[in-house]
């Protein structure tokens, strides 16, 4: 309980720790890291996908992905280098919040306007199907 308290501490917001790295540090350079693997991974699987839709929504999810993983390794870059208010854990807390307003967009999306898309799409396959065996 006392971790999660310092957390929201001004000296762990605002102020860098020139002497060392700190362990929470690391975990927001794992969970970047692991942002731009997802996003490999995604980038692989919109290559293999055929279906049009469904390949927009993992192009979305994918850049997400990719732009929070190279900014949140930028992050950590400027956090190693002591840089005074962009390698604060602020900066990276900023990061994961403008992250997790993009993710309600995309959620959003799937939840009002991906279905709709999908029965669109699947309409117009149906009807090339069958206009092209004339």
């Amino acid at each position: 309980m006392n971790y999660i308290k310092h957390i929201f501490t001004k000296d762990f917001l605002f102020q860098v720790n020139s002497v060392n790295l700190e362990t929470v540090d690391k975990i927001f350079l794992a969970v970047s890291l692991f942002g731009i693997v997802f996003a490999v991974g995604l980038w692989v699987w919109r290559r293999v996908d055929t279906n049009k839709v469904r390949k927009a929504i993992v192009d979305r999810y994918k850049n997400l992905s990719f732009t929070f993983g190279l900014l949140g390794v930028l992050w950590f870059t400027l956090r190693y280098e002591n840089v005074a208010w962009f390698g604060t854990h602020f900066a990276f807390i900023l990061l994961l919040a403008v992250v997790g307003i993009w993710k309600i967009f995309l959620v959003k999306y799937l939840l009002f306007r991906y279905s709709k898309d999908v029965a669109v799409w699947e309409r117009e396959q149906l009807k090339n199907k069958y206009l092209a065996m004339k």
